[in-house]
């Protein structure tokens, strides 16, 4: 049985809460009765998913280590999402998830009332898994992206404020689920009757669908001890094969493999990141996104938070791509 907790009085700070995995945190945290509030980006037109939410929305810079000090006062907790996960140059991605975690971090400890720093990495922080065996906490870190570099860099900074509070770590692999946009470039090309295949045919991936991160995000907060890493996701990896299929099952569409091949796929990638230098924003498809796609396998262990925290993903791909595609569907983005 869940422990009960009284959460009322008790603030976390959310960064990213705008976004796809912070929106959903957010309710997360808010469902276990705490209070949130969220440091956004100033200058936002809307509050995007957090519009109705009971959460509070303080305009920060996160580089502005007095505006972040004063916006984290009073807050127990830090739930640090903010990053970016596109950029031009390899020192765009250190700035934004390097650097900004550091002047995240300094605020957090100038606020004097954080006790606890929960901070998403990501599984590109440890690298792909080229021999199919999941890494594990205890793997050596070998990105292979500038995005994983800066993130395994941005978990570095974050143990050197150990001293000031417990500071926690989590690594999710792909995560998918309502409001966002990635996985939806699969469903729309098996809608049309193809799997494009890019790398191992046989690539394996470890999942998690977005709301069972956010509880997994609620439990490390509440329960793991200070210093803690953990990768978290579905208890098995998948074949791509296999999560391709449950959605063409989804979809009630027979498919076919669209084979890539690698040299293409950098044609492509190539292509779009020089004319990304035109474009207000960066592309998505780039050389990193690139070698991202084409690593072999890209599975982690869950032995470790399941054994020391007790968390299990209640929802898994079969679940987990049923419940996007209705939301896809009922939002009219498929």
């Amino acid at each position: 049985m869940e422990r009960a907790i009284d959460n009322r009085d008790r603030t976390v700070a959310v960064t990213g809460g705008t976004g796809f995995i912070g929106s959903h945190t957010v309710e997360a945290l808010l469902e276990r009765g705490y209070k949130v509030r969220c440091l956004v980006r100033p200058g936002r037109a809307t509050l995007g998913w957090l519009e109705g939410l009971a959460a509070h929305a303080t305009p920060v810079n996160l580089f502005d280590r007095d505006a972040v000090r004063s916006a984290l006062e009073g807050c127990e907790a830090v739930v640090h999402i903010a990053g970016v996960t596109r950029a031009r140059r390899r020192a765009d991605f250190f700035r934004g998830n390097v650097e900004s975690t550091r002047a995240v971090l300094a605020a957090s400890r100038d606020a004097g009332s954080v006790r606890s720093f929960c901070y998403i990495s990501s599984l590109t922080a440890a690298g792909p898994s080229p021999a199919g065996a999941p890494v594990t906490e205890d793997s050596p870190c070998r990105p292979i992206t500038s995005y994983g570099a800066s993130k395994l860099e941005a978990e570095r900074v974050c143990r050197s404020y150990e001293d000031a509070f417990r500071v926690i770590i989590l690594r999710p692999p792909a995560v998918y689920g309502p409001r966002d946009g990635d996985i939806l470039h699969m469903f729309r090309w098996i809608k049309f009757g193809f799997v494009p295949v890019m790398g191992p045919r046989e690539k394996m991936l470890s999942v998690i669908y977005v709301t069972e991160l956010a509880h997994a995000i609620v439990c490390a907060l509440e329960s793991a001890p200070a210093g803690s890493t953990y990768f978290v996701g579905d208890p098995e990896p998948y074949a791509y094969s296999t999560l391709a299929g449950i959605a063409a099952s989804l979809l009630g569409k027979r498919t076919r493999n669209l084979p890539v091949p690698a040299s293409l796929v950098y044609v492509v990638g190539a292509a779009t990141q020089a004319v990304s230098w035109l474009l207000p924003q960066p592309s998505v498809v780039n050389i990193d996104k690139v070698r991202d796609l084409l690593a072999a396998h890209w599975i982690c262990s869950t032995l470790k938070m399941r054994q020391e925290l007790g968390f299990t993903p209640k929802v898994q791909a079969q679940e987990g791509l049923r419940r996007t595609l209705a939301w896809y569907r009922e939002k009219g983005w498929l």
